[in-house]
């Protein structure tokens, strides 16, 4: 019996994204995102204080930079932060013209600014990983908080963001009920993209709450990996992310 190898990959955000829009139950959980371009930049900073601006092929959080503005008119500021450097401009032009420069010739796309939800003043949000499980029907396998090291703007672990249990970072209240519309909100995405997309087995959702607690898809990833789920102390997602992978053709390095 040939042995499974599962390969399924969509790398562009924009494919991506533009996929999402099909589906309106999907498509109010995503932020508003456009290509950049000149007009674009100057549209999206127009009509939201913060945005970020990514590139449409990429991973690990590298290439990210957000955009905040604050102040006045006549006296606007623009505060441009990548990793832990941040520059600031007092003009629109000069503060263009860095972005510009630092996308240089690769697709970007740019993203409304979501305010994320803080625990012990850091940031945070989700992944919420989807498989195809055994019956042939898509199930939720994992919720994990990426807690964002201080004063960085991504939650990715390879920028020193920390996992952690999304039972500790809910408010106690309040844990059931979001717990239960991260399940709707992966399985509603993940059904989704299989009527487009017929071979897609796993997604990973990145998913912030606002500061009311609605959710935001950030990112589909369609081939995520689960050091995540590795790094917490119970490892019972974990187990279960790769055997499900196991059985459709991923995670063959991992033993559980």
């Amino acid at each position: 019996m040939k042995e499974k190898h599962y390969t399924f990959r969509l790398p562009s955000k924009w494919t991506k994204t533009q996929a999402l829009m099909k589906n309106s139950q999907v498509a109010r959980w995503v932020p508003a995102t456009k290509k950049l371009t000149t007009a674009n930049l100057r549209a999206m900073l127009g009509q939201y204080a913060m945005i970020y601006i990514k590139p449409d092929r990429g991973s690990k959080g590298i290439g990210v930079m957000q955009i905040a503005k604050s102040g006045g008119s006549g006296s606007t500021v623009y505060r441009c932060q990548t990793g832990i450097k941040v520059r600031s401009f007092s003009s629109y032009e000069s503060m263009e013209k860095y972005v510009l420069a630092f996308a240089g010739i690769k697709d970007y796309l740019i993203q409304k600014g979501i305010q994320l939800t803080q625990f012990n003043g850091r940031a945070y949000d989700l992944r919420v990983m989807v498989q195809i499980g055994p019956r042939q029907q898509w199930e939720t396998t994992g919720m994990v908080g990426r807690l964002a090291q201080q004063g960085r703007i991504v939650t990715n672990g390879s920028q020193g963001a920390e996992s952690v249990s999304v039972d500790i970072l809910f408010p106690k209240p309040q844990t059931k009920r979001l717990k239960a519309r991260l399940n709707h909100l992966g399985l509603t995405t993940a059904n989704h993209l299989q009527k487009l997309y017929p071979a897609i087995r796993e997604i990973g959702l990145d998913v912030a709450f606002d500061p009311q607690f609605k959710p935001w898809i950030l990112e589909v990833n369609t081939f995520p990996e689960p050091h995540p789920f590795m790094k917490l102390e119970d490892q019972r997602m974990f187990r279960k992310i790769i055997r499900y992978g196991k059985a459709y053709g991923r995670y063959k390095g991992f033993r559980v």
